[in-house]
Order: structure tokens, then C-alpha cells, then sequence
């Protein structure tokens, strides 16, 4: 039996289908299919990207839900992607762990505020920072960021939820095999590169909501990935001829796909080099969205002012405001 995970409507009529609307299948990854009537027996017809007919199911089965759901879904189907890649991490890295799992109510509550519906513009980090997104679900989460887009859901404030299942695994130099202690929102440490690209984002739309409401902010690869030390390990770092390399970057090329067309994204941002050259791979060739890029707001790229005078053109065209 075909189930429907979710299908996209016309704008405004969340309750209707129309032929030609597109649809995710519940469990077959994160391929889209295109729906069709069958004036006859009244069902509906799935034809995948390669015209192909998938299967139908009587109009019915067709529920649709919402757009922040499906990124989940898409999160949820790549997680579970990159679990089963086998030789994950490489060296130097010797754990790897899927905030947008263990944090998935963090995430989750994140989506509901960034992904509510159609998003002009997403801007695509590399992964998670130790002391950002591991910590509290939020890309690019500075503390002080994920706190004030997470204060409207009391159950994951820091007196709340937790304790956190700690990262760890077998190489690792701390106490317990414990490479970092996750704490939610009540981590203390800041993120700079985060706080960076969030105060930018709130300066140009008007405020922090006003900027969850055009942009959604994700990262290529949800992993973050520590050395026996545990030391951030970027996937830069890695040779992507390795074969887990390339089965990483596969399945991550088709989660940005999926996500740019859940959102109908209209442009796509790259933070840095390794997500840019993302960007070039998964879109160049397709009819989805225009991408650019801007430099990483890091510390070590210079003064938050001069990543701010460089980044500000970039990002004030591709989130529309002046």
C-alpha cells in the first residue's frame, strides 16, 4: 500500500488537492512525485521526476501536513541514511552523533518557528558546532539565539527538560568516553559564528521573527563529528574520494533537494566554502533555485564587522529586503 507522507498544495488551499500538487512517499526516501487524476475510477496517479507511474491511491489517502513536518521527515529519513553508512566516522574523527536526533524536540520546535510554511530564502551551514547546534538542536545556535527562538515552548526551557545523553564512544580521551557533555539550553559557553549570522539575519529583516518567517537556516550535514579529544572535526578535512564520503554527500545532496522543494525556496545561501561547493553539486543543472554564497561568519575569517559589510549584500538580496 502507498501511504502519503504529505503533499504541496496551491498557496492557500493547505485542504484541496489540485492536479499536478507534489508529494513525498512515508519510508521511500526523499523522492517526489508528482499527482495526477484518473478521471475514471476517480484515484489519484504518483508519476515520478522520470514520468514513470509509481502507483495511485484513492483521493482519500491524500492528507496533507505541515511544511515543517515534512522537513522533519526529510531530517528523520536522512539521519537514518547516514546511521547506515558503514566506515562513518573517518579519522581523525572517532565519534559522530545526529543532533537533529537527540535534540529532536529542540529541532523540531526550531522547524515550527523557521519552516511554517514557504521560505524565500535557505542559508546552508557545513554541520553542527559542538557548541551550537549540538547543544541545542538550532543551526548556528548560539545560546543566546536558540534561547530567544525556542522561548515560545516552555518544555524545552533549561528548568524543564534534561538531562541530555552525552556524546561519546570508544577512543575517546574523557572521563566515561564522554567527547562532550550536551546540556541544551542551559549550555553556557556562546557560539560566535552563530551569533554572527543570527544578529546579521535579525538586523537586515527587523527582528528575529521577521527572519524566521523568510529564511530557514539548515546545515548540508546534520553530524557533528569529535577527534578522541573532543575536537570539532570539519568534513572538509576529509578526502571525498573515500567511499563513506561520497555515500555522505549523496544522501546530503538529496536532503538539500528535498528541503529547497518542501520550502520552494527561490534562492539558497552557502556559509562558507564546503557548503557552497554543496550548493554547486546538488543544484547546479536544475530548475530549482538561484544560490550564492558568503563567507563563514567564524572568528578566525576576521571582525564580525567586516564579515558583516562583505555578507550583508549577499544576504539582503536573497532574503528580499532592502
Amino acid at each position: 500500500m502507498i501511504v502519503i507522507d504529505y503533499y504541496e498544495t496551491t498557496p492557500g488551499e493547505r485542504d484541496r488537492w489540485h492536479p499536478g500538487d507534489r508529494c513525498q512517499v512515508l519510508g521511500e526516501g526523499l523522492e517526489h512525485y508528482t499527482l495526477t487524476a484518473d478521471m475514471m475510477d476517480g484515484s489519484v496517479m504518483l508519476i515520478d521526476a522520470r514520468g514513470r507511474l509509481h502507483g495511485r491511491e484513492p483521493y482519500r489517502k491524500l492528507i496533507p501536513v505541515k511544511t515543517s513536518d515534512a522537513v522533519f521527515h526529510a531530517a528523520q529519513t536522512l539521519s537514518q541514511e547516514l546511521a547506515a553508512i558503514p566506515g562513518l566516522p573517518l579519522a581523525p574523527a572517532v565519534v559522530g552523533a545526529d543532533p537533529t536526533d537527540y535534540l529532536a524536540d529542540h529541532f523540531r520546535a526550531y522547524l515550527e518557528r523557521a519552516a511554517s510554511g514557504p521560505r524565500r530564502c535557505v542559508i546552508v551551514g557545513m554541520n553542527p558546532s559542538p557548541h551550537g547546534m549540538a547543544q541545542n538542536g538550532v543551526p548556528f545556535g548560539d545560546t543566546r539565539v536558540a534561547r530567544r527562538i525556542l522561548a515560545p515552548f516552555p518544555a524545552l526551557q533549561p528548568d524543564a527538560c534534561g538531562p541530555f545523553p552525552d556524546i561519546a564512544g570508544p577512543g575517546v580521551a574523557g572521563p566515561d568516553g564522554v567527547a562532550l557533555p550536551v546540556r541544551g539550553l542551559a549550555y553556557a559557553r556562546g557560539e560566535e559564528s552563530g551569533h554572527r549570522l543570527w544578529g546579521l539575519l535579525d538586523q537586515l529583516c527587523g527582528g528575529l521573527d521577521a527572519a524566521l518567517s523568510r529564511c530557514l537556516v539548515i546545515n548540508y550535514c546534520p553530524l557533528v563529528f569529535l577527534d578522541s579529544e573532543g575536537r570539532n572535526v570539519a568534513l572538509g578535512a576529509w578526502p571525498r574520494r573515500a567511499e563513506p564520503v561520497r555515500a555522505l554527500e549523496d544522501a546530503c545532496d538529496a536532503w538539500l533537494r528535498a528541503v529547497c522543494d518542501i520550502v520552494r525556496a527561490e534562492h539558497v545561501v552557502g556559509v562558507g566554502m564546503y557548503a557552497t561547493g554543496a550548493l554547486e553539486r546538488a543544484l547546479s543543472g536544475s530548475a530549482g533555485p538561484s544560490f550564492s554564497t558568503i563567507r563563514h561568519p567564524s572568528p578566525l575569517a576576521g571582525s564580525a564587522q567586516s564579515w558583516a559589510s562583505a555578507a550583508t549584500p549577499v544576504l539582503a538580496l536573497a532574503l528580499g529586503v532592502p
